[in-house]
């Protein structure tokens, strides 16, 4: 600072002029003696009042300074979170081949999301640092500022926005799974039970009333709804569209139509033979 240096510099001549004074002061008459004493105090008090605002003003500058420094390293580590965040979980191309691959996925979402919400504590400390600088600083020390702190909030909230809008759509995609799952385990059942009584048919005599009546049960059977083997079509067709499991879904649904095509000409085939025995 310019006044500390001039301080500095007229230090020396204050310190003679006081050395100086001191002299004449013991060798002059005591009514002049008087006179030069009160003067040398009144200069060397507003010296010294001098001194003290100079210094202080120097140590709030120095403050300001190290406060921005500070607040500004805060602020470019929360970018770099950001950015970071970003790139892990938002820009990276995903492919999910397999349950486990998706089901880390959404693990991994859930928990950058809580992280991003965890954060949001720290932006808010961070804005409010930066807005009470910005309330005791000159506003040519704060423009920067307060323009870096603008580009980070909103940066932060697209991130959360971002990350929450990804994290429902894999949750939505996983349940999507599931439910898939769940309506070919109910099918697999019921092509068990059709199965079964096909078989049950083996040990049963050809031409008799009885074989009739178990044809005509296992017929009835296939009557099953065919609601379920819908809503599998459209799960299955909803995930191989966005790419999802799409090598493991249609090897499930090929090896379940599969087995429902046989079975179901194996039961046509044996009601023909009956039918044409009776």
């Amino acid at each position: 600072m310019a006044l500390v240096n001039d301080i500095q510099t007229i230090q020396p001549s204050l310190n003679s002029v006081n050395e100086i004074g001191k002299k004449m002061k013991n060798e002059a008459e005591p009514e002049f003696a008087s006179k030069m004493q009160t003067e040398l105090k009144a200069l060397n008090t507003q010296w010294d009042h001098i001194c003290q605002q100079a210094y202080a003003k120097k140590a709030a500058l120095k403050n300001g300074l190290d406060k921005t420094v500070s607040l500004r390293k805060d602020l470019s580590e929360m970018h770099e979170w950001i950015t970071q965040a970003e790139e892990e979980y938002l820009e990276r191309d995903f492919e999910y081949k397999t349950p486990d691959e998706l089901q880390k996925a959404v693990e991994e979402l859930k928990r950058a999301k809580e992280e991003a919400v965890q954060k949001e504590e720290k932006v808010k400390l961070l804005t409010d640092s930066v807005n009470n600088f910005i309330a005791r600083a000159p506003p040519a020390a704060h423009e920067a500022l307060k323009k870096e702190l603008d580009v980070l909030t909103s940066n932060y909230q697209r991130l959360c926005s971002r990350l929450d809008g990804k994290c429902k759509t894999l949750e939505e995609v996983w349940a999507c799974w599931r439910e898939l799952l769940l309506y070919l385990d109910v099918e697999s059942k019921w092509l068990n039970e059709m199965e079964s009584k096909l078989r049950a048919t083996e040990n049963i005599q050809e031409g008799t009333e009885e074989i009739s009546e178990a044809l005509d049960s296992l017929e009835i059977l296939m009557q099953h709804p065919e609601d379920n083997r819908n809503q599998i079509r459209e799960l299955a067709q909803t995930l191989t569209d966005g790419g999802v499991l799409d090598e493991l879904i249609n090897e499930k649904l090929e090896k379940f139509n599969t087995r429902w095509e046989e079975l179901q000409q194996e039961v046509y085939f044996k009601k023909y033979c009956a039918d044409i025995s009776n």
